[in-house]
């Protein structure tokens, strides 16, 4: 076996598998930070993945995500879920500072959702079907123990930077 290049120890490369990394954590938790500086070390496509307060202003003309009805809600993750999946599909690597399987857990704790309801459970499952299919690597930002546990089922693999 040939050793590997310095190139390939930064990037992961010589496996020929491609690279998607996803960020995870709570809110100001560095993801964008730690996204951006993982974009520019590796040479990768930089996804923007909290694009909430955009929606929120440009699409229901309102202050913040608190402001919307139950409806506009769950249109909100929807419009972010789409975007974030549209996004990753038309980049084959990339490093993204949210994941798909973030609106699954948004959506349930803000409008206290559980698995009895079978709406949320069809978009929790699109999720966690996104995320198995679109990540070679999770990184949790925060150490957040609510979010590693979902991440662990979806198949990802998951680093923890502090």
């Amino acid at each position: 076996m040939m050793p590997r290049t310095r190139e390939q120890k930064m990037t992961g490369k010589s496996d020929g598998k491609p690279i998607r990394i996803a960020i995870v954590g709570t809110h100001s938790a560095g993801k964008t930070t730690l996204a951006k500086a993982i974009t520019e070390r590796l040479d990768l496509p930089y996804i923007e993945g909290d694009i909430t307060r955009k929606v929120v202003k440009n699409v229901f003309f309102k202050e913040g995500p608190l402001d919307l009805t139950e409806a506009e809600y769950w249109e909100l993750q929807l419009r972010i879920l789409a975007n974030q999946m549209i996004m990753e599909t038309n980049h084959p690597e990339f490093v993204s500072d949210g994941a798909t399987i973030m609106h699954t857990l948004y959506l349930g704790c803000t409008l206290n959702l559980t698995r009895d309801d079978p709406a949320y459970m069809g978009f929790h499952n699109l999720c966690i079907k996104s995320a198995r299919e679109s990540y070679s690597h999770v990184i949790s930002a925060s150490g957040d123990t609510h979010g590693r546990r979902w991440f662990q089922t979806s198949g990802c693999r998951l680093q923890k930077f502090h």
